[in-house]
């Protein structure tokens, strides 16, 4: 493979594919997609990359003084050699040593050789020399086939020996196999034990093992940990503790040696990248191993430099880049460019692989190429730096720079070097999935993706969707209550999932509105509203046609071709891309046969067994039609004889195998066609060639029209012949008109009636009206049975199963008939059936006429025998014969008809297109005519032609896969042996590490893995053997991919972290303590064999029992064991964890010691189960004793009696399953021993699936258990879900519920506050919190804990879903909830003045609580603080199914109950429960109080929990996956609302981990780690709120749009600012108000909680300032759309938010956030700044709003539900006179008084939903009266001054003409009221500022008010209201200047300079101006203007408008006095 050529050549077919793949409509729309696609910038790729590997460099002959032996002709390289050397025994001590090299570069044999070599010079040693510990069994089953091999051919006499868990195998070596046999293992222990670290655990702990480690206390010299970048977190404490439990059991540790002479070695691909690796990675192995690892101990990659690889002369031509693109035009393939290549860089066309090698090692390209590829780098910015002169100057020139360079690259991957390639070139293209995709709203197409930027122009953007029918295409909305539409992505996409019935497709439809149809309806693309009729004849409204109702949406109708099932997002999936890349890699020429074989990993099992169906399922359908083409012929043929052709034409047993569907390959009967054994019989060729006959009969029939078909591609034509047309019309309508003489049709032409006829014959055939023998029952009878549950199965026929509710079914064919109804069928009676309306089309005759030529043409087309009458059918159905349709292939680019409306498409030979050219559309109701065009390139048409079998067969390689049928599938892989061996593995990070499935060239990614470790692992599966390797990463949409996908690099070639782990652990440390308590008593001379776990409990703690006689030992050795346990741990575990550890093993104890208490425990809870089931037991068999004992039984009686022996057996069953019980296993259950998978409790889902044998009828069934941890199975496995696993995908639908005598459900309260919750009976209250709702019966549930599912299923419906190109995902709501008993807490401690503090917690308890499907709505519960929808899950008492899950069943009445279930005789409306699945985790625990603004912003919330997860990583290392945080309410009598993040361990019991944090510095490093990472994150400075780098790894995808790393810093910020911890018993002693939380944050929370009240949409967009949100507002509140945004600078000024209308005749709004501390406290007095800023925001227009806690507050209780209260600034009087006057005055359309006498922000939101101005001018009028009435008066002139001495005590003005009312406010703020009449009322507001004033609570209360009634009184009209501070009032004794009325309107409506100007001009007798007059058409705005004169005065300059008015005879003058008075002196001015 070249994988240059090979990324360049997928590039450009996903391109083309995703162009075509949507056969759109509209070329301009087609066109734009794949412009968009393609974009280097913004399209779907990324690369390729490309990375030059330098060969290792070759060891010299030094290392052969170390080894007495190595392989054979064994070359190693230097770092192999290095290893050696460190290793090797010969006369010395082996070294520690860690091997960190690449994959591929021989890391085994750097161990495996000198161990090999100690063995064969200590054969006569006994006892094992060296052991192998594996993480997996998968992988040392492998390596044992490796070493087999090696061991047989040249080292014969040694044995190597494998053991664990599955291994099986004799005592003798063989070639290909291990001693597997451990008897043999015991009597004669191998010198070299492969193994795994659990299967170690257990050989320590049985005594029957002890034999098995004879001698090895001196032999054995070396222990390898291989992959040891898996022994990450507490898995890696566990394993460092098991080595030194090894040492201690074979005596060898020492103080500083915990494993005496045995030589640790580690290995790894992918450890110690970065700077820091090596130190750490070195300091990790000491912490594992412990001892020191020196510099030397680290052996890395050692690749040759480039001088000593090339050499120093450099020489050969480089081409123009002119010439390569000349000569590349020429060349068809890899081959031709390779030639061109040779020729053109080497000058050698003939060159060989060798001879190229030399020349390219030489040329000045290659060097120069080596020094920019070291690190991966685009493949398109190396053009200019490899050769100056192949710079891009325009995008042409840069594409064939791309090219010029992939061709050199091309040369170098070909090339050799001897027998191994020249160089290693690794070649990586990340593709992101097409989804999330807007459409701009308008004519012209423009596509974004929706996580992009906002566009620069405001259009609108929306979800684009398309018909997969038809072709057309447009936008996604959802209908919302009142006729109006939800735009908003987010909406729209998650309403199709939950509410199909609301979604509603715009077709864009141009071309119905050129034609005037009344189905179009017209949007306004900026509101997206939906309007009656353009504004203009060339408007901007988009005409679309709307899907027309609820039903239609459900059934995914188009609005243009009306065809259901066909609406879709535009777009393709993760799953679709990767079954295009492989057809593409697998169809490729280029490619040899042995390459076609890749990885395709992800992470989830069930995405991998979904994607290797889908990917094979979509392979047979583009394979089938290419072997349709080939079988057509070049000369054509008929339908008929297609299938045959296709059967014959398969040549090999690959091509048979691809002919057949997937679920008919392994099917008895057709297994024999391609099974390569010769004994094929006839008719299995016969059953293949019917099979294929009916394929065809439904790709060129009922399917032609839908999807990449044939006929739709263009690459073959078909038609139903008909002998001559014009005959058969003209015999019609003369049979007509005989009949019916009044029926002519004068002026119609035989062009329209031969288009008329043509037009219905092909209608039947595209409606699948083609004869078929597995079809004519089904035809004659309208009955579907016969092509569902009644048809010929064995035969190999489809299924076709009608749709029900929830399944869309599959549909079926449609034959004409004429009868009146049918249900099945195509009815051509009948004015409104498609045959008539096309008639009347087409001929232009009246509808009721139409059957009559319609009937007509039928009979004519039976007589010329291209239709045929069915015979036993009771009303009249005619089918076409299969001869009769004629295929033909085309060529070149064919010609289509094309609808000149609806751009539907109609291909067709020649001969049809002659015929319905100008025809009309066959679209019903299209108005448009057909029309001639030539096709353009189309992906799939030359795929087709091509005729080539693109041979995929994929399988999935999982965990859940039985381990022998894995192992066979690796083989098979490998080995590509039979037709059916697989080529494609899907599969998880079990194929990740070094198992052995041979030589790869290509691997896929369809998911990124979390670190970079991983996804190196996974990449370098490929080019091993070759050098070259192709790497296709295809990214899902979610927030981190797509994050990645703007900086791969930070990946393909980041930093590996390298794993850490922590010995400190003191759980981990006493289970492995109690562990090493167990070696020692296998090691006891009489330690007592056992095996059953009764066995070990069966005694308890007895002194003679085996149990008892462990913990007696121990009890009487505790410190020395203790002593001896710890010695090898040395300074890793501290005196106090030390100490601890001694206490609980009973070290000075005087009572019993807590080790043996848990023993006691665990062993207590062993026999209490056992007596239980005994009761059990006994009570049953007692049942059955008294009802045998009766004289006789009832039917009833004998049904219970079966019943009981059920149930007995069921008991006994589970007894003997737990007396089968292995005794480590039920003491690793019990948390006494290690538990190395770190596994919480399983949940067992049950899958039945039931089959007919095709053979013998007989009824076939399987039966198969698959286990997920509990945890992941709430929601994986609860009903409803949909689980797939083996190429099927079943539907959950059934939970056991236990049985009536032992219900497995538990009935629990739940607090509605915290997360306590407790038996069900009554209660007073919560005993945790003390809330009183728990006290309520709704807070009762009854729980399942679960732990068994179920699944029964047909296996041919269960195999049938495998073409969505995303598996089915049910979301169902999971309540977390946290409870812990106070006395478990162990330390606590908070912060001294900031609300933050911690308790750590001994044990807690996780709980996890799936109330049922998140759409299903149910009755509203609160629990834990979550108030959430509970529709629970309805279960059958007696069999546990669920007819909620079980799709197609409506209710109860409708289950399909189990086989057994006694419901299924006896319905019964009490057997039903509805339950809540429950798992709960009892754990460690630490609990962190959270600052109050973390509860208010969840945005805070998910960026802190995001932050501490970074935090554990940073501090603890690696990646300690075993630790969580989950969100808990915490809630306090007197308190606020609390929340805490609740850090714990995900092992039962915990790790020890958390126990660290009982110290408060601790916790700071956690937190100052995390914000190092922050602060430093590069995504600070760019467009995003957090990126890949820092918060996005931690965050649930869904939860990413919440992440913000500069919310994380803030808070991170003001916490650390506050550190000053204090002890404190619990945190519960924390009270936090909820002033405590920022005002900001509080304010934003709160305003979009009310918007959504009103059924808003809120979208959130990320800016450097926080996130903006947009709200967008139902119809039923005017569609009305605000934006809040943080942060807007307006001049000088920057309110804490901006709230703006998309009406820009709406004001801008500026809110300010006040808070006392930061605005009128002593600390800090802005009150002056701000009265300057927002009077001077008002002057621009712009509405000012302040809010305070306080009224955040109160509008947080209207919110909940409360009255709002009439403000504290106002008493009664004020409110009474104010409900008068505003009832006097109100001018209509005011809003209601009432609506000022309210907190600031409920009057924001009433004027956001009536945001007109002068709405709001008479209350406030009224407002400003009501404060003049009553109150005392004072005559002055200077009201300025007056103000000021009322705020001050100052003495006031002199005496003047004006009367001044001076109110104050209910709590101090001074009103200033100037009343000149009742219409005219001016205001001035003013608070007290001085210092020493402010703060105190007297000047706090008014400042308040002041704030408020700044904000009620600025609706006076303009210029009548003034807000003051004592320091911002003007002085100096102004008078007060009263104008008259007209110069003070024009003042009003004046800006702030030009104002001042009118006032100054109003007493010199100048003519009153004009303001905002107009010039120029209105093209300029003058500020004043006095037109007789032609004089204006204009503030800002603008050339533009001066030019016209000197050109117009104007005259402008600046705003002064002297100025104007002059210019307007001439004309009669003063």
């Amino acid at each position: 493979m070249l994988p240059s050529l090979v990324a360049e050549d997928l590039r450009a077919s996903l391109t083309s594919f995703l162009g075509t793949t949507f056969a759109l409509g509209d070329d301009d729309v087609r066109a734009e997609l794949e412009r968009f696609v393609a974009d280097p910038a913004h399209g779907v790729f990324r690369g390729p990359y490309v990375r030059l590997r330098l060969p290792f460099r070759p060891a010299d002959e030094s290392w052969r003084g170390h080894l007495d032996w190595s392989p054979a002709g064994f070359r190693p390289h230097r770092h192999q050699a290095q290893a050696w050397m460190r290793l090797a025994s010969r006369n010395r001590q082996p070294l520690p040593t860690l091997v960190t090299t690449g994959t591929g570069s021989g890391k085994t044999e750097s161990f495996l050789v000198p161990l090999l070599d100690h063995c064969r010079r200590n054969r006569g040693q006994r006892g094992i020399k060296a052991i192998v510990l594996y993480p997996m069994n998968a992988l040392a089953n492998d390596q044992a086939r490796r070493v087999a091999g090696m061991v047989h051919r040249e080292l014969s006499g040694l044995r190597v020996g494998l053991y664990t868990g599955d291994s099986t195998g004799g005592d003798q070596m063989t070639d290909t196999a291990v001693i597997g046999d451990r008897y043999a293992m015991r009597a004669d222990p191998p010198d070299i034990l492969l193994t795994n670290y659990k299967m170690l655990d257990m050989l320590l702990l049985r005594s029957e093992d002890v034999p098995l480690f004879a001698g090895a206390e001196e032999s054995l010299r070396y222990l390898v940990l291989d992959e040891f970048h898996t022994y990450d977190g507490a898995q890696g404490t566990d394993v460092a503790m098991l080595l030194r439990r090894l040492g201690a059991a074979l005596g060898v540790t020492t103080d500083d040696r915990p494993l005496g002479a045995i030589t640790p070695v580690a290995t790894s691909a992918t450890l110690g990248g970065g700077p820091d690796g090596a130190p750490a990675l070195r300091r990790f192995a000491e912490t594992v191993f412990g001892l020191p690892f020196d510099e030397d101990a680290l052996v890395g990659e050692d690749r040759l430099t480039v001088d000593e690889w090339a050499g120093t002369d450099t020489y050969g031509p480089v081409p123009l880049l002119d010439e390569v693109t000349s000569a590349l035009r020429e060349c068809s393939s890899h081959a031709e460019q390779l030639a061109v290549g040779r020729r053109l860089f080497l000058g050698s066309p003939a060159a060989n692989p060798g001879r190229a090698g030399e020349l390219l090692r030489a040329h000045p390209l290659t060097r120069t190429l080596l020094g920019l590829t070291a690190v991966p780098r685009p493949l398109g910015e190396l053009a200019a730096d490899l050769e100056p002169s192949w710079g891009a100057t325009s995008g042409q020139r840069a594409e064939a720079g791309r090219h010029a360079v992939a061709l050199f690259l091309a040369l170098l991957s070909q090339a050799r070097d001897g027998d191994r390639p020249l160089l290693g070139v690794d070649v990586q293209l990340w593709i992101r999935e097409v989804s999330r995709l807007l459409r701009r709203l308008g004519g012209v197409p423009q596509f974004r993706w929706h996580e992009g930027a906002e566009p620069e122009d405001g259009s609108r953007h929306l979800p684009s969707v398309f018909c997969r029918h038809c072709g057309r295409s447009g936008w996604g909305v959802v209908a919302t209550a009142g006729g109006g539409h939800e735009t908003g992505a987010v909406a729209v996409w998650g309403k199709s999932v939950v509410d199909p019935a609301a979604s509603r497709a715009w077709i864009y439809a141009p071309g119905e509105a050129g034609e005037g149809s009344t189905d179009v309806v017209w949007v306004d693309p900026d509101s997206a509203d939906v309007v009656p009729t353009p504004t203009s004849r060339h408007g901007s409204e988009v005409p679309v046609l709307v899907t027309p109702d609820a039903q239609a949406a459900r059934d995914g109708q188009c609005p243009s071709c009306g065809r259901a099932d066909g609406i879709r997002f535009l777009g393709s999936r993760v799953a679709t891309l990767a079954s295009a890349t492989l057809g593409q890699l697998f169809g490729s020429p280029d490619i040899a046969a042995a390459e076609k074989k890749t990885l395709v990993f992800t992470d989830s099992v069930q995405d991998a067994s979904h994607r290797a169906a889908f990917v094979e399922s979509r392979a047979y359908a583009l394979n089938l039609r290419a072997l349709l083409h080939r079988a057509i012929g070049h000369n054509g043929c008929t339908l008929d004889a297609l299938g045959a052709a296709v059967a014959d034409g398969a040549r090999t047993p690959a091509e048979r195998y691809a002919v057949l569907p997937p679920d008919l390959r392994e099917h008895e009967v057709f297994r024999a066609f391609w099974a390569d054994d010769g004994k094929r019989e006839r008719y299995v060729t016969d059953f293949v060639a019917r099979r294929m006959a009916f394929s065809a009969t439904l790709e060129f029939g009922l399917a032609s029209r839908t999807g990449r078909t044939s006929e739709l591609t263009g690459a073959v034509t078909a038609h139903v012949h008909v002998e001559d047309l014009a005959a058969v019309v003209d015999r019609a309508l003369t049979a007509v008109a005989r009949h019916d003489l009044q029926l002519t049709l004068d002026g119609v032409g035989p062009q329209r009636t031969a288009a008329w006829a043509r037009g219905i014959i092909e209608r039947v055939r595209v409606q699948g009206g083609i004869a078929h023998e597995w079809l004519t029952r089904f035809a004659e009878t309208d009955d579907r049975h016969r092509i569902w549950g009644g048809r010929p199965r064995r035969e190999g026929m489809p299924a076709f199963p009608a749709p029900r509710p929830g399944q869309t079914g599959r549909p079926a064919p449609r034959f004409p008939t004429a009868a009146r109804r049918a249900e099945n069928l195509d009815l051509v009676v009948g004015s409104r059936s498609w045959y008539s309306t096309w008639t009347a089309r087409a001929l232009g005759v009246p509808a009721a006429d139409a059957s009559r030529y319609v009937l007509a043409l039928f009979d004519a087309l039976v007589a010329d025998g291209a239709l045929v009458r069915l015979p036993e059918a009771r009303n009249p159905v005619w089918q076409i014969p299969a001869g009769r349709v004629l295929l033909a292939r085309t060529s070149g680019a064919p010609p289509m008809l094309r609808c000149t409306v609806c751009a539907t498409r109609f291909p067709g030979p020649e001969i049809v297109l002659d015929e319905l050219d100008g025809g009309p559309c066959q679209r019903d109701r299209c108005p448009g005519v057909f029309s001639v065009e030539r096709s353009g390139h189309d992906y799939y048409r030359e795929l087709y032609r091509g005729g080539e079998v693109r041979r995929i067969v994929a399988r999935e390689h999982t965990s859940l896969l039985p381990a022998a049928e894995r192992v066979a599938l690796e083989e098979t892989f490998k080995s590509a042996k039979g037709a059916d061996a697989p080529n494609v593995l899907t599969c998880t990070p079990t194929l990740e590490l070094g198992i052995d499935i041979g030589d790869l060239s290509t691997v896929a990614l369809t998911s990124l893995p979390r670190s970079t470790a991983s996804y190196l692992q996974r990449v370098g599966r490929a080019g091993r053997l070759t050098g070259n390797a192709l790497v296709v990463s295809l990214l899902p949409a979610r927030p981190l991919e797509l994050q990645r996908l703007t900086d791969p690099l930070t990946m393909i070639a980041g930093d590996v972290v390298p794993p850490a782990c922590y010995l400190d652990a003191t759980e981990i440390l006493r289970r492995q303590y109690l562990a090493s308590l167990f070696d020692r008593h296998a090691r006891s001379p009489q330690p007592g064999r056992t095996r059953l776990a009764k066995d070990v409990f069966a005694g308890g703690l007895t002194s003679t029992s085996w149990l008892g006689r462990i913990v007696a030992d121990a009890r009487a050795n505790a410190e020395p064991y203790v002593e001896g346990f710890l010695r090898g741990f040395g300074d890793a575990v501290t005196k106090d964890t030390a100490a601890e550890l001694g206490v609980w093993a009973g070290v000075g104890a005087e009572g019993v010691p807590g080790f043996e208490r848990d023993v006691e425990a665990a062993v207590t809870a062993w026999v209490a189960e056992g007596a239980e089931l005994d009761e059990r037991r006994k009570a049953v068999d007692a049942e059955i004793a008294r009802m045998r004992a009766l004289p006789s039984l009832d039917e009833a009686g004998e049904r219970d009696l079966r019943r009981l022996f059920g149930e007995l057996g069921a008991v006994r069953s589970t007894r003997a399953q737990r007396d089968r019980t292995y005794w480590i296993s039920a003491l690793e259950a019990a948390g006494l021993l290690p538990n190395y998978a770190l596994l919480d409790d399983t949940t067992r889902l049950d899958v039945g699936l039931w089959w007919t044998d095709e053979e013998s009828g007989a009824h076939e069934s399987s039966d198969e258990q698959y286990v997920r941890g509990s945890r992941t199975a709430l929601s994986e496995l609860a009903p409803g879900a949909t689980f797939y696993v083996r190429g099927t995908s079943v539907e959950i639908d059934g939970i056991d519920l236990g049985t009536s005598r032992n219900p497995a459900t538990v009935v629990r309260r739940f607090c509605p506050a915290c997360g306590w919750s407790g038996p069900g009976g009554s209660a007073s209250g919560c005993p945790r919190c003390g809330a009183l709702g728990a006290a309520d019966a709704g807070q009762v549930l009854t729980t399942l804990p679960f732990r068994r599912a179920s699944a029964y299923a047909s296996r041919e419906l269960a195999m049938r879903d495998d073409d969505t190109e995303d598996r089915r995902r049910t979301r169902f709501t999971v309540v977390t909830t946290v409870d812990a008993d106070p006395d478990d807490i162990t330390a606590a401690w908070e912060l001294a003045d900031y609300p933050f503090g911690a308790e750590v917690l001994r044990s807690a308890d996780i709980g996890w609580i799936n109330v049922g499907p998140a759409d299903r709505g149910g009755a509203t519960r609160t629990i834990a603080g979550q108030e959430v929808a509970t529709p629970l899950f309805d279960a059958c008492t007696h069999c546990g199914v669920v007819p909620a899950a079980q799709r197609g069943v409506r209710d109860r009445s409708d289950a399909r109950h189990r086989g057994w279930c006694r419901q299924r005789r006896e319905p019964s409306t009490t057997a039903w429960a509805s339950v809540a699945l429950t798992h709960r985790l009892r754990t460690q625990a630490v609990r962190l109080l959270v600052p109050p603004i973390v509860v208010a912003d969840r945005t805070v919330r998910t960026s802190l929990r995001a932050a501490l997860l970074l935090g554990l990583r940073e501090v603890l290392g690696g990646d300690p996956d075993h630790l969580d945080v989950v969100e808990a309410a915490d809630p306090v009598p007197g308190s606020s609302e609390r929340w805490v993040m609740v850090l714990h361990d995900l092992v039962p019991g915990g790790t020890g981990y958390l126990g660290r944090f009982s110290d408060p510095d601790r916790v700071r490093d956690l937190l100052a780690a995390a914000l190092r990472v922050l602060q430093a994150c590069p995504c600070r400075s760019e467009a995003v709120t957090a990126c890949h780098r820092c918060l996005l790894p931690h965050v649930a995808p869904h939860l990413a749009p919440e992440a913000r790393r500069d919310a994380a810093v803030d808070l991170l910020e003001q916490i650390l600012g506050q550190w000053e911890p204090r002890p404190i018993d619990t945190i519960r002693r924390i009270v936090v108000g909820s002033h405590d939380t920022p005002i900001e944050k509080r304010f934003r929370a709160l305003l979009l909680r009310w918007a959504k009240t009103r059924g808003a949409a809120v979208t959130t967009q990320a800016t450097t300032h926080g996130d903006r949100a947009t709200v967008q507002f139902p119809q039923a509140h005017g569609s009305a759309v605000w934006q809040l945004s943080p942060q807007v600078r307006l001049g000088e000024v920057q309110p804490d938010f901006l709230l703006t209308s998309a009406d820009t005749e709406v004001p801008r709004i500026a809110v300010f956030c006040d808070s006392v501390r930061w605005h009128s406290s002593p600390q800090t007095n802005r009150l002056a700044d701000d009265a300057s800023k927002r009077a001077g925001l008002r002057d621009q227009d712009v509405l000012v709003w302040a809010v305070t806690h306080d009224d955040l507050d109160a509008f947080a209780l209207v919110l909940d539900g409360a009255a709002v209260v009439p403000p504290a600034w106002c008493d009664e009087a004020v409110r009474t006179t104010y409900g008068q006057v505003a009832r006097r005055i109100a001018a209509p359309g005011s809003v209601p008084p009432a609506d000022l006498l309210s907190d600031p922000i409920s009057m924001l939101t009433a004027f956001v939903l009536r945001p007109e101005r002068s709405a709001w001018e008479s209350p406030a009028h009224a407002l400003a009266l009501a404060f003049v009435r009553g109150a005392a008066t004072k005559q002055v002139d200077d009201v300025d001054g007056l103000l000021w001495a009322e705020l001050t005590g100052e003495p006031g003005p002199g005496p003047g003409r004006s009367t001044v009312a001076v109110p104050r406010s209910a709590r101090g703020a001074v009103v200033a009221a100037e009343l000149q009449s009742p219409a005219d009322v001016r205001v001035w507001l003013g608070v007290d500022d001085r210092d020493g004033r402010v703060g105190t609570p007297e000047q706090v209360g008014s400042w308040k008010d002041w704030l408020a009634l700044s904000t009620a009184l600025q609706f006076l009209a303009a210029g009548r209201f003034h807000a003051h501070t004592s320091n911002t009032v003007p002085r100096g004794g102004a008078e007060l200047v009263v104008l008259p009325l007209p110069w003070q309107q024009v003042v009003d409506v004046s800006e702030e300079v030009i104002a001042a100007l009118v006032r100054a001009l109003a007493g010199t007798g100048v003519p009153l101006p004009e303001a905002g007059f107009e010039v120029d058409d209105g093209e300029y705005q003058l500020d004043l203007a006095w037109p007789a004169a032609q004089i204006a005065v204009v503030a800002e300059p603008d050339d533009g408008r001066e030019a016209w008015l000197a050109g117009n005879g104007w005259t402008a003058v600046p705003p002064d006095v002297a100025a104007v008075r002059a210019a307007l002196t001439p004309v009669g001015g003063p």
